[in-house]
């Protein structure tokens, strides 16, 4: 049988169920799912249909009858998210004096202070921005970008190198953190970082080292064009 242009045969979901024009007379909800959202119709015979948007997650928890948890979150989270199966997590680092090591041809340590990160992971990727406050960030918190050596300035995140990265989690992005600043820094994708050393964010490293300093000069941060509300919006 064939209504408004469709063989409700080749829309069946299931075998041997067939769906006839009568169908139509019971139906009690329909959802219009779009790119950016989802949108619910309810139908009564006593009253005008009524139309609203859905959280999706609301909606994935009420189809599944299975509750949506984060779990205990990390240390220092700022949001959590489920997309496409996969986890996604931001966390703050507040600004601190890191041990860092930078491997030109040799290892060498640096003790130089960051300001205010926030490192944000999904599956194996992850990414690292700067903000100029040292109150833990909010939604329409500007960022800038990380003053440190391997990583994309165009957004693509951190570079792996040789470094394994775990999965991301609430259970493991400290783990990634660690990978991350534990691992030896190069001159890979060290320029633009920096207002006052433009060709490479190393010769400050080590002027902060120097100088033994104990506070990051935020007003030498690269603005990053971004809020935090915009990062957790959009998957960087």
């Amino acid at each position: 049988m064939t209504t408004n242009g469709y063989n409700h045969a080749d829309l069946a979901i299931l075998p041997q169920v067939e769906w006839e024009d009568h169908c139509y007379s019971s139906l009690q909800t329909r959802l219009d799912i779009f790119e950016d959202m989802v949108v619910a119709t309810r139908y009564d015979e006593k009253r005008e249909p009524t139309t609203f948007v859905v959280d999706p997650l609301d909606l994935v928890t009420s189809l599944s009858g299975v509750p949506v948890t984060s779990g205990l979150l990390p240390a220092g989270c700022l949001f959590w998210q489920r997309r496409d199966g996969h986890e996604r997590i931001g966390i703050w680092l507040p600004p601190q004096v890191w041990r860092l090591r930078v491997e030109p041809t040799t290892q060498v340590n640096r003790v130089i202070p960051l300001p205010s990160l926030i490192f944000v992971g999904a599956e194996t990727r992850y990414n690292l921005w700067a903000t100029a406050t040292t109150a833990r960030p909010s939604a329409d918190t500007p960022l800038y970008l990380a003053p440190a050596p391997n990583i994309s300035r165009d957004r693509r995140g951190v570079c792996h190198g040789s470094v394994d990265f775990p999965t991301c989690d609430s259970a493991t992005i400290w783990s990634a953190v660690a990978a991350f600043f534990e691992s030896g820094f190069s001159n890979h994708l060290d320029n633009g970082k920096s207002k006052s050393t433009p060709d490479s964010i190393l010769p400050l490293w080590k002027e902060l080292h120097r100088a033994k300093a104990e506070t990051y000069p935020v007003e030498d941060l690269v603005a990053a064009s971004i809020t935090l509300g915009e990062v957790i919006n959009v998957d960087l």
